[in-house]
């Protein structure tokens, strides 16, 4: 199962990673770790795993994403 890091590492997660030092709503919160998990899927040709760890595993890192401080 991929890691959180190498997770944050996809070129798709750039963008996400910006959006999320706004505060955002539980819908678009919803979204990207709907997004994340589908990374997680695709990464291993979306043969094995189980969708549920998948989500898991996409929620922790985007709510530590969410958590982390803006800079300016």
């Amino acid at each position: 199962m991929p890691t959180a890091k190498s997770a944050s590492n996809r070129g798709n997660n750039s963008s996400t990673r910006k959006a999320t030092h706004k505060k955002c709503t539980p819908e678009q919160r919803n979204q990207m770790i709907s997004e994340a998990a589908y990374f997680y899927a695709e990464r291993r040709g979306f043969y094995g795993g189980d969708p549920m760890d998948d989500w898991l595993t996409a929620e922790a890192e985007i709510d530590s994403i969410i958590q982390m401080p803006m800079h300016h």
